[in-house]
């Protein structure tokens, strides 16, 4: 699978998943996530999660939100980092 970035190949320990609704695959330094933030988002992956910048703010993240948030028992939050 490619970068939806830069299109070159993923290997595993470098690769992170939009849970927007693209739910396509990164490079993590195209997309500017590093690793402390990975493992915050895996200590905790109903709470942190990340979204691509097309879905976090386009008309899927919304409604991404609505179908989610009801059934969760904690807000889903995104967060970038600006590195």
């Amino acid at each position: 699978m490619g970068c939806k970035q830069c299109n070159k190949k993923i290997c595993d320990s470098d690769r992170i998943v939009c849970r927007g609704f693209c739910e396509s695959a990164f490079h993590m330094i195209c997309v500017k996530v590093d690793v402390p933030a990975l493992d915050v988002m895996g200590m905790h992956p109903n709470n942190f999660f990340w979204m691509c910048d097309e879905c976090r703010g386009g008309r899927h993240f919304r409604a991404n939100r609505a179908i989610k948030l009801p059934f969760q028992t904690f807000a889903a939050f995104t967060f970038t980092f600006p590195f």
